[in-house]
C-alpha cells in the first residue's frame, strides 16, 4: 500500500508527483500520469505577464486545469508583484487546481531575462516580496519549486526559511543550482540538509526514477518526490513507482504497450482546444520518448518527428508495432 502525504489539509494518494516541463506537461500529458498513478501533477510553467495582458493562449493553459483527473499544481512564473496579482484572480476564476506554485527554479535564458524563474535567487528580498504577495492574495495553498541556489548550492537552507517565512504549504527543491543546469549529479546531501530547515511538506527533484526514489526519500526524508524527464513519454513510471514500493517486480516494456501510451496521449492531445497543427509540431518532442530504450528507437524517432497530424503519428505507430512484429529492421 503506497504511502500518502499531505500538503494544506489535503491528503495526496501517494508521494510520486510529476514536475513541471515546459513543452511537455500539457493537460494530456497530466491525464495521463494521473491514470497511471501520479499522485499529484503540475502544469507547465505559465506567464503570469501574458495572463496580465489577456493573451489568450494564456489563458487556454489555465483553462486546461478543469479537465485534469487527480490533483493539480498550476505553476506561475514572473518578476512583477501587480502581474501576479492580475494572474491569480484570473486563474482563480478561469481554472480549477489544487495548489498554486511560484516559479523560482527555471533556469533557460529566455526566463532569466525576464529577472523570473532562478533569476530571483540572486534577489532573495524580491523574491520574499513575491512570494509573500501570492499568498496574501491567493485562495488556494501556495507551494514553490525552486533549486539549491543560484551558484551555490549552500543558499539552500536560507532559501527555504526565506519561503516558509513567507508563508508556503509546502515546497519542491531540485538539487542542483541554477548554474549547473542539469549537468553533474543531485546535491542530494544539500537537499537533507535543506529538508532539516524545512518544516513544511518538502518535495525532492532531480534524476530520480524507480530505481532511486525510495532510497532518496529515505535518505532526505523527503515527503515526497518530483519525477521530470523519466516521465517524458513514459506515464507508466508512476505505476513503477508504485510497484516498487510495494515490492512488485516492474514489468517489461515492450513496443506494443508504448505504441497503446502514445496512441492514448495522442487521442488525449488532439482532444485540447489547440490547433491541431501546432500540437502536431509541438508533440514532435514527446513522441520518440515512448519508445526510448527499445530496439530500433533511433530510426522510430526519425518516423515520429516529421507527422504533421494526428493521422499521420497513427500511421507511424502501426508502422512501429508491425516492424517490431515482423521483427524488421525500420528502414531509414
Amino acid at each position: 500500500m503506497a504511502k500518502k502525504f499531505t500538503i494544506a489539509g489535503l491528503e495526496l494518494a501517494n508521494r510520486y508527483v510529476q514536475a513541471p516541463l515546459a513543452g511537455f506537461s500539457d493537460v494530456a500529458m497530466r491525464i495521463a500520469a494521473a491514470r497511471h498513478g501520479a499522485g499529484l501533477v503540475y502544469t507547465e510553467m505559465i506567464s503570469a505577464a501574458a495572463l496580465a495582458r489577456h493573451s489568450e493562449e494564456t489563458l487556454e493553459m489555465v483553462r486546461e486545469t478543469k479537465r485534469d483527473e487527480c490533483p493539480v499544481a498550476l505553476q506561475l512564473f514572473g518578476s512583477d508583484a501587480e502581474e501576479l496579482r492580475t494572474a491569480i484572480r484570473i486563474c482563480e476564476a478561469e481554472g480549477r487546481y489544487a495548489f498554486l506554485d511560484f516559479n523560482l527554479g527555471c533556469p533557460v535564458p529566455k526566463v532569466m531575462k525576464q529577472d523570473a524563474g532562478s533569476h530571483l535567487l540572486t534577489d532573495l528580498d524580491k523574491a520574499y516580496s513575491l512570494v509573500k504577495t501570492m499568498v496574501e492574495t491567493s485562495s488556494i495553498p501556495i507551494v514553490v519549486k525552486t533549486r539549491l541556489g543560484y551558484s551555490n548550492p549552500e543558499d539552500c537552507v536560507k532559501i527555504v526559511q526565506m519561503l516558509v517565512s513567507a508563508g508556503v504549504s509546502a515546497i519542491a527543491m531540485h538539487g542542483r543550482t541554477r548554474n549547473e543546469f542539469y549537468t553533474g549529479l543531485p546535491h542530494y546531501d544539500l537537499l537533507t540538509k535543506a529538508r532539516q530547515a524545512c518544516p513544511v511538506p518538502f518535495i525532492a527533484n532531480g534524476n530520480i526514477g524507480p530505481d532511486n526514489a525510495l532510497s532518496i526519500m529515505e535518505s532526505t526524508s523527503a515527503d515526497a518526490v518530483m519525477i521530470g524527464r523519466n516521465a517524458i513519454g513514459n506515464p507508466l513510471v508512476f505505476t513503477d513507482l508504485l510497484a516498487v514500493e510495494d515490492g512488485l517486480e516492474r514489468p517489461v516494456r515492450a513496443v506494443e504497450t508504448q505504441a497503446q501510451l502514445l496512441r492514448e496521449q495522442l487521442a488525449l492531445e488532439y482532444s485540447r482546444n489547440v490547433p491541431p497543427a501546432k500540437i502536431s509540431v509541438e508533440f514532435r518532442a514527446a513522441a520518440p520518448a515512448f519508445f526510448q530504450g527499445l530496439p530500433n528507437a533511433r530510426r522510430i524517432r526519425g518516423l515520429l518527428v516529421h507527422c504533421s497530424s494526428q493521422e499521420e503519428y497513427l500511421q507511424a505507430v502501426d508502422r512501429i508495432v508491425e516492424v517490431a512484429r515482423d521483427g524488421e529492421e525500420i528502414q531509414d
